[in-house]
């Protein structure tokens, strides 16, 4: 039966960490608060965030029949794009996952960003968590819908555009990757209860 309560306008809120982290426990206390440290905020973000599932399929032929005679998923690529609002080096770092910032110059009074060796071609993968609002049935309360993406690499490259007329933003593409042949490439997690 159609539900009105399950129709949504929500944004998310961004936590990133690198891989390996210890993840947030699954319980309704943990799901309702901030993921703890390692996790971090980049802050806002600007246009909204974006979640892509692009499956491909190989469709079974014969020669015998015109028609396909089923499909197999062959290829699956997911990615998160969004555009990191707040311009800080460190988001820089988020958005590139290449080098490193150190804040402690000058007696933290300079931040600098400095790119990993030319020679460095493994860039560090990082665990993506979205935290946004689940569809609240007729009961009108919001609820948390948690989605840890696992093993990612932005893989889109950023840009600084400068002038005068338009807000600043890191765009960045996530590229959500595989860990073994039987470990979920994500999980989602909902609060049921309000």
């Amino acid at each position: 039966m159609a539900n009105a309560g399950n129709l949504l306008v929500s944004n998310a809120k961004i936590w990133v960490a690198p891989y390996g982290s210890t993840l947030p426990a699954f319980t309704e206390t943990a799901l309702l608060a901030n993921p703890a440290s390692p996790f971090v905020s980049p802050g806002f973000t600007n246009g909204g965030v974006t979640w892509n599932v692009e499956n491909d399929f190989t469709e079974y032929r014969a020669d015998q029949v015109k028609n396909s005679l089923g499909a197999a998923n062959t290829d699956q690529t997911i990615t998160v794009e969004m555009t990191l609002a707040e311009v800080t080096l460190q988001n820089l770092a988020y958005a590139l996952a290449d080098g490193t910032v150190d804040a402690t110059l000058d007696t933290n009074k300079i931040t600098k960003f400095t790119p990993a060796a030319s020679n460095d071609f493994q860039m560090p993968y990082m665990t993506l968590i979205l935290d946004t609002d689940a569809p609240s049935g007729l009961q009108g309360v919001n609820k948390r819908r948690r989605i840890i993406f696992k093993r990612c690499l932005p893989t889109s490259g950023t840009e600084l555009a400068y002038g005068r007329e338009d807000q600043q933003g890191l765009p960045v593409t996530w590229t959500v990757y595989g860990i073994d042949e039987t470990t979920a490439l994500y999980e989602i997690y909902e609060q049921t209860a309000a």
